[in-house]
């Protein structure tokens, strides 16, 4: 394993990069807000592909929903049940 140095948070406390990177140590209410923006993330670019479906941005929206709806399954993975 590779060791990385603390970075410096925005309050000066350091943070583990590959802590956060792996998506440890949030709680269900980060996961769960992290799920909604990203919901209307989705909302808004398919709303786009509909007013503007020959658009030459239209691939690059259709893969960001792809991505973000593969995040929302990974967010949903890690919530506690119940």
């Amino acid at each position: 394993m590779v060791a990385f140095p603390l970075a410096k948070g925005h309050n000066g406390c350091g943070m583990d990069p590959v802590f956060f990177a792996k998506g440890e140590g949030r709680s269900d209410k980060s996961i769960r807000k992290g799920i909604r923006s990203k919901q209307r993330r989705i909302k808004e670019h398919q709303r786009k592909l509909e007013e503007e479906p020959e658009s030459l941005a239209s691939r690059y929206w259709q893969k960001q929903i792809d991505e973000w709806e593969r995040q929302i399954a990974e967010d949903e993975r890690r919530l506690e049940p119940g």
